[in-house]
C-alpha cells in the first residue's frame, strides 16, 4: 500500500474533504485511493487526473477536452486495475457524517429527537473532528475496515442519544446501544467525551451557571424513577396500579437512604450515595418489586428493557436473596459468596 504525501500535490488538491488530511494511499486489495487518516475514498485521485479540461491525448502534449479526468488506455493487467481504481474512487460517495445522519434517521426515534442528535453531532464534529478519530475500541476487534467504520457511527449516535437524554429529551438510548451491540466501555468513553465538550460549550455562554448538584440529583432520580415505572407497566403480569405502588415504595426507600427525591430534601451519605442516579433508581425499583411480591423473572425482564451497567449482577446475586421468599428463586450461595 503506497503513501502519497502532500509535497506531491498542489495546496488545494489531495486534501481530504472529510478530515483535511493531505496524505492518501493506494489500497491494492480494494483497488481504492483512500485518505491515510480517516479512510475516506477520495473522489478524484490526483495521480490519475490531470485536471479540468485536460486529458492524456495520443500526441505527446496534453490537448483540450470537455471530459473530466484521465483516460486510461490499454488492455494489460496494470491498465485494467488502474481503470477499475479510477472508476471506484471517482464514484460519488457520502462522507462519514452524512452516513451518521442516515443512521440517525433509521434509529426509530421521533423527529424532534433525531433533529437534536444531528445538530449535536454536527456541532461536536466541528470542534472534535469526530469523523477522523481512530482511537482503539473494544467493539472493533477483528472487524473489517467497513464494519469498523459502521460500528464507530453507531457508537457516536448511541452516545449522543445518551447525552441529550440527560437534558430530558426522552429516547431509547440504552435499547439502541444494546440492539447495535455497542460495547459498554466504548459507549462510556464516547459519552464522557461528548459530555466534556458540551460542558465546555455551555461555559462559553454569557450568564452560564452550572446546575446545583442537589437539584441535579433530585431531577435525575425522579426522571429515572418515572421512566422505569413506565417500562414496568409493559411487563407481563404487572398492572399500572402495581407499577405506581412500586414507584412510591422506591421513592420512600431512596429518601430513607438519604437521597433527595422531593424538593427540600437533603442529600445525605446513604447506601445509594456513590451510585449514579439511574442505577440508584433501578436498584430501589427492584427492591420495591420484591417487597410487594413481584417475581424475579419480572425484575429480569425490566432489567433487559432498561439496561443499567452492572444491574444484571445485582439482580442475579442480590436479587436472588430479596426475591427468595417470594417465588422460591433463591439458591444456596456459591463457593466464595457470603450468605
Amino acid at each position: 500500500m503506497g503513501v502519497i504525501g502532500s509535497e506531491d500535490v498542489d495546496s488545494d488538491e489531495g486534501v481530504c474533504p472529510s478530515c483535511g488530511c493531505q496524505e492518501s494511499m493506494v489500497d491494492d486489495l480494494m483497488e481504492e485511493v483512500i485518505c491515510s487518516d480517516c479512510g475516506l475514498v477520495l473522489e478524484n485521485p490526483h495521480f490519475l487526473d490531470d485536471g479540468l479540461n485536460l486529458r492524456w491525448g495520443e500526441n505527446p502534449q496534453n490537448t483540450p477536452s470537455k471530459s473530466l479526468g484521465s483516460r486510461i488506455k490499454g488492455s494489460d493487467r496494470t491498465s485494467r486495475r488502474l481503470m477499475k481504481t479510477h472508476d471506484i474512487s471517482t464514484r460519488k460517495r457520502k462522507d462519514f457524517m452524512a452516513m451518521v445522519d442516515d443512521l440517525v434517521d433509521g434509529s426509530g426515534e421521533g423527529d424532534r429527537t433525531k433533529d437534536a442528535v444531528k445538530r449535536f453531532l454536527a456541532e461536536a464534529n466541528r470542534d472534535l473532528k469526530l469523523s477522523s478519530k481512530r482511537n482503539k475500541l473494544r467493539g472493533t476487534r477483528g472487524m473489517s475496515t467497513a464494519d469498523s467504520s459502521d460500528y464507530r457511527r453507531k457508537l457516536l449516535v448511541s452516545s449522543a442519544l445518551h447525552v441529550i437524554n440527560d437534558d430530558g429529551t426522552e429516547n431509547r438510548a440504552p435499547q439502541i446501544a444494546l440492539q447495535w451491540d455497542v460495547e459498554f466501555n466504548d459507549l462510556a468513553g464516547a459519552v464522557r467525551m461528548l459530555r466534556r465538550w458540551r460542558e465546555l460549550e455551555l461555559r462559553k455562554q454569557d450568564g452560564y451557571m452550572p446546575e446545583d448538584p442537589l437539584q441535579r440529583r433530585t431531577r435525575e432520580l425522579n426522571y429515572w424513577l418515572t421512566r422505569i415505572r413506565d417500562f414496568l407497566t409493559t411487563v407481563e403480569g404487572v398492572s399500572f396500579e402495581q407499577s405506581n405502588t412500586v414507584l412510591e415504595v422506591a421513592r420512600q426507600s431512596l429518601r430513607e437512604n438519604g437521597e433527595p427525591v422531593q424538593p427540600g430534601d437533603k442529600w445525605m451519605m446513604g447506601g445509594k450515595f456513590n451510585a449514579v442516579s439511574k442505577r440508584a433508581a433501578m436498584e430501589s425499583m427492584i427492591e420495591a418489586m420484591a417487597s410487594l411480591g413481584l417475581s424475579s423473572k419480572q425484575a429480569k425482564v425490566l432489567g433487559q428493557m432498561v439496561p443499567v451497567p452492572g444491574m444484571s449482577v445485582f439482580i442475579e446475586r442480590c436479587g436472588k436473596r430479596v426475591f427468595s421468599d417470594v417465588d422460591g428463586s433463591g439458591s444456596k450461595p456459591r463457593k466464595g459468596e457470603v450468605d
